[in-house]
């Protein structure tokens, strides 16, 4: 939703606001999912100013944030997590719950369980190394179980342990 705030003119100070690719850098998303949330009225509220440049204000960031995780059952942050991912620009890591996973995970949620950046992650899945994807509201995601099964299949056939070929375990 965008609306014509501020009315006068403003100084956008990147304290309070947000430009569209910082945006998209924060939630990991692409600018086309941007675009579908603008056209289906799901985005955070934004303001295009007279430079052009569409800003969200990170109150107006943190609110829809609120308003998602209350619309779904998605482990989206809370309140407080929201607002320290917007002072320091990084996300918490989750806690380790295994009682109730979440069906699907992003890739931000598997490299930060896997203790890997993004650039490994699309390396690998350019390579064909990773589990099943599906794309959902333009995001990819995989399945926790797929997500385990790989975990075990890659336990099992690691390529990086050197073998003795006298011996059926590693060195």
């Amino acid at each position: 939703m965008t609306t014509d705030r501020p009315s006068a003119p403003q100084d956008f100070s990147a304290l309070w606001w947000l430009t569209l690719p910082e945006l998209c850098t924060l939630l990991s998303i692409s600018p086309q999912v941007w675009d579908t949330w603008q056209a289906e009225g799901t985005a955070p509220t934004s303001t295009t100013g007279p430079d052009g440049v569409t800003r969200v204000h990170r109150a107006d960031l943190a609110a829809w944030q609120d308003r998602m995780r209350s619309l779904s059952d998605s482990p989206w942050l809370n309140p407080a997590e929201a607002r320290d991912a917007l002072k320091t620009g990084v996300l918490p890591k989750p806690a380790a719950d295994k009682t109730q996973p979440s069906r699907w995970l992003t890739v931000p949620q598997i490299c930060i369980e896997l203790d890997i950046t993004p650039e490994e992650w699309q390396q690998w899945r350019a390579e064909g190394n990773t589990p099943p994807h599906t794309v959902l509201d333009g995001t990819a995601r995989v399945l926790r179980t797929d997500l385990d099964a790989w975990m075990k299949t890659l336990a099992t056939t690691s390529p990086e342990s050197p073998t003795d070929p006298d011996e059926e375990t590693p060195l």
